[in-house]
């Protein structure tokens, strides 16, 4: 086997064809590319095939037989050396030259704009077409809206094979600057259509073509998501603010509106599904910053749109937009297991313990609802520190080694440890609360940890409290916030504003006596 050679190429409405370029060595990323090696001499020793990446020696795929297709596929843009191997039993492994090929991105970010001047009639009008990612296998053609000839420019074979009605002027750049001379004032729908082997996008806009003293409006929304693939976040019961910032050139003085809109579209497709209204609805929906508030907007994908227009002429009112892309999801749940969501607890052995997570936790999308299935489990932390065992893809706790909790006094001579002297495990305990005698615990001088999983639709979220029993009986003690709106019930804890000043108080409620005195400790977790 010698002189192994192979070309390149990919299957294209059926047929196989070469790749794009000059050199025919252009590919679309996440596509086959199949290699057909040839030899001048040797070909019918090969027993199979193999191509590897030129730097590494990485092996891309092997055939079985010297019969079967090879191929190779990239999911990421980039130049990349390619070698392709004949495998026979007297010489092993024969290497072909390599061959550079280039992997290209799909188009996207497809955005028209221009620098805002008001121009007059037989003026050079200069569009800006700007793009995310533009590969070099890519078409766009501008309609300037004045029923002039539409243009072209990019790949020309594309252009002119696909767009054979338009005039192709040359290749594409990003940013592409393309320039329009209008004979009469007007207002002039610039429609862009930007194609490349697999998609095509839209973009419009709006030029004014007359003696104004004012220039379009620049408007930008900062920090903006233009992708609805690729939106903002916020959870439904957290308030959403989005700030703003334009450019107002006039000669004089014009009226000038503004407002926002929002249109829910559909997450997969983007298409418009349905307008919200918000006008004198949001108190902010005609000033630069929106502030949403909680639970406003149902969950899902939203455009938001910023509008300005100055009024300075009747004829041509100035007016621009700019929007970005809103996903609303879910909120996590807040689990509580008791009041002022505490980490530890002290009782009496045989004193109660009352535990509410039914009844405390909360759903932030709907406070109402509490529609809980609660789930729980309990363990010894000491004198014997024991685990749970945990689902290593979902981190939820397992089900296992279930078990009823006993009467007072009934465990004291099962030996099993855990709670209840059977073991770490689940609870068989159908209810969202419980009160607990802690003489049902089988050890008194030993701290437990009871944790529950609060599950509602796809969300769930867990609380826990440590529990240390003692012979002694215990003053029982409830710490809470002062300000119980600025203390967040997060992940077994108390989330808190680091900015606000958190007041808590402390308060016995049982076994007090007449010399009780408080002492506070904090400590880092």
């Amino acid at each position: 086997l010698a002189n192994v050679t192979f070309a390149t190429r990919i299957l294209l409405n059926g047929v196989v064809s070469p790749g794009f370029g000059d050199d025919q060595n252009v590919f679309m990323y996440n596509t086959s590319i199949y290699l057909l090696p040839s030899a001048l001499k040797g070909l019918p020793s090969v027993l199979k095939w193999r191509v590897l990446l030129y730097s590494s020696n990485k092996v891309l795929n092997t055939t079985a037989t010297a019969n079967d297709s090879l191929s190779c596929m990239f999911s990421q843009g980039g130049d990349y050396d390619l070698v392709v191997e004949g495998y026979n039993t007297v010489q092993g492994w024969v290497s072909s030259n390599n061959v550079t090929i280039t992997v290209v991105m799909d188009l996207s970010g497809f955005e028209l704009s221009d620098d805002g001047r008001i121009i007059g009639p037989n003026v050079v009008k200069v569009v800006n077409a700007s793009f995310t990612v533009l590969p070099p296998m890519s078409c766009i053609v501008i309609d300037y809206g004045d029923n002039s000839t539409e243009e072209s420019f990019g790949y020309k074979d594309m252009c002119v094979n696909k767009f054979n009605n338009t005039i192709y002027i040359g290749p594409s750049s990003n940013p592409l600057l393309v320039n329009h001379t209008y004979t009469a004032e007007g207002i002039y729908q610039v429609r862009g259509l930007a194609v490349d082997l697999r998609y095509s996008f839209n973009a419009e806009l709006q030029v004014v073509i007359a003696n104004l003293p004012c220039n379009m409006p620049d408007v930008q929304i900062v920090n903006k998501a233009p992708l609805f693939t690729q939106p903002e976040t916020n959870w439904k019961s957290m308030p959403f603010v989005k700030s703003t910032k334009a450019k107002i050139e006039c000669n004089k003085t014009v009226p000038v509106s503004r407002w926002w809109s929002i249109l829910q579209v559909n997450s997969t497709t983007g298409e418009p599904q349905m307008d919200v209204v918000v006008e004198n609805i949001l108190s902010s929906w005609n000033y630069s910053q929106l502030q949403i508030p909680p639970l406003f907007l149902d969950l899902g994908v939203y455009q938001l749109s910023y509008w300005i227009r100055l009024n300075a002429s009747k004829v041509f009112p100035l007016q621009r937009a700019d929007y970005t892309y809103l996903k609303i999801t879910p909120s996590p749940l807040r689990a509580v297991i008791m009041d002022g969501s505490v980490f530890s607890v002290s009782r009496g052995y045989g004193q109660s313990l009352v535990l509410s997570p039914q009844e405390l936790s909360v759903d932030p999308d709907n406070p109402s609802d509490q529609n809980f299935t609660v789930t729980w489990w309990c363990r010894q932390i000491s004198p014997i520190m024991e685990s749970y065992q945990v689902n290593s893809t979902t981190g939820m706790t397992l089900v296992y080694n279930l078990q009823t909790v006993p009467a007072p006094r009934a465990a004291q001579n099962l030996t099993k440890r855990g709670c209840f002297g059977m073991g770490a495990g689940t609870l068989k305990y159908s209810y969202g609360d419980m009160n607990l005698n802690t003489s049902s615990f089988y050890l008194h001088d030993a701290t437990y940890e009871i944790m529950v999983w609060v599950v509602k639709d796809t969300r769930a979220a867990n609380a826990s409290v440590q529990v240390g029993v003692t012979l002694q009986i215990p003053p029982s003690i409830v710490i809470q916030c002062v300000d119980v709106s600025i203390c967040y019930p997060y992940n077994g804890g108390i989330l808190v504003n680091p900015s606000s000043r958190m007041a808590l108080v402390g308060t016995c409620v049982s076994q007090c006596g007449k010399t009780l005195a408080l002492q506070w400790t904090y400590m880092d977790m």
